[in-house]
């Protein structure tokens, strides 16, 4: 089309229409199409190029300082949060690189064996009665984390061993030979 309007990425350089550049109305980024001089493609492919592990840490400060936020009942920001217990992005990142090539703390599960790969992996608040500290943060699995729930880490190790001693036990073919009437030897 002739009459419709285009723009040159400033990334890519080549010419788009106006619709391939953020809208006005589409403020997620925070800046205005006028304002904008790379296209949603250049845009996407950038965003995939970040390191995954990186991306990992900073969407885990995120949430994490969103529920304490919620938990506190305080307006607190995610660099607030980080500032206050000492989360750093890069560090955050080295835990789950160092954990990637080990276990699951609790249940030993390898992290490169598990279906969902990176996303298994979150961090784990040992004890949820104490401030969230980097000192107080350890990576675990999310089935591990989800089944701790607000237990501190020495309950849950508790209740861990006896779920290995109930998953252990000899076969139930005692109960179902009384339950037929059988003799069960």
């Amino acid at each position: 089309m002739s009459g419709e309007q285009r723009k040159k990425c400033r990334k890519c350089r080549l010419d788009w229409p106006l619709k391939d550049f953020r809208s006005q109305d589409d403020r997620r980024a925070g800046r205005r199409a006028r304002d904008r001089a790379i296209c949603r493609r250049c845009e996407i492919t950038a965003r995939n190029d970040v390191d995954p592990l990186i991306r990992k840490a900073r969407d885990t400060v995120r949430r994490h300082a969103k529920r304490y936020a919620e938990k506190i009942g305080e307006k607190l920001t995610t660099s607030e949060f980080a500032k206050r217990f000492g989360w750093d992005v890069e560090y955050i990142r080295h835990k789950f690189e160092h954990a990637w090539d080990n276990t699951c703390r609790y249940c030993r599960q390898s992290y490169k064996s598990m279906p969902d790969g990176i996303a298994a992996m979150t961090l784990d608040i040992l004890d949820p009665a104490k401030e969230p500290y980097l000192t107080n943060v350890e990576v675990a699995c999310r089935t591990c984390n989800t089944a701790k729930g607000g237990r501190d880490a020495a309950d849950f190790g508790e209740w861990l061993k006896g779920w290995e001693r109930w998953s252990e036990r000899p076969a139930d073919r005692f109960i179902q030979a009384d339950i037929f009437g059988d003799d069960p030897s």
